[in-house]
């Protein structure tokens, strides 16, 4: 969740001793994720799953194609609120 959507949901300030320490935890755990990730590849190479079928759909005119203004690989629904009728 983005930080304006997290203050808004939680009713505190950008500034906020609770956003900072979010902010740190969220760091700490992204951290700690990585570590546990490379300790990982240590013992046996990494397996890439690939990009979802959303992904890829969207990829196929906002990537390389014919939009060219994209070159994410999370879930685009994730952050990006798109009309019923988009493909």
């Amino acid at each position: 969740m983005s930080v304006s959507r997290w203050c808004e949901a939680s009713a505190y300030e950008v500034f906020s001793k609770e956003m900072i320490e979010r902010c740190r935890r969220l760091t700490a755990d992204g951290t700690a994720k990585a570590v546990e990730l490379l300790n990982r590849s240590l013992e046996k190479p990494c397996e890439l799953a690939g990009l979802s079928p959303e992904v890829k759909s969207c990829l196929s005119c906002h990537g390389k194609g014919e939009l060219r203004d994209a070159m994410g690989k999370m879930r685009c629904g994730a952050c990006h609120k798109f009309p019923k009728r988009h493909p």
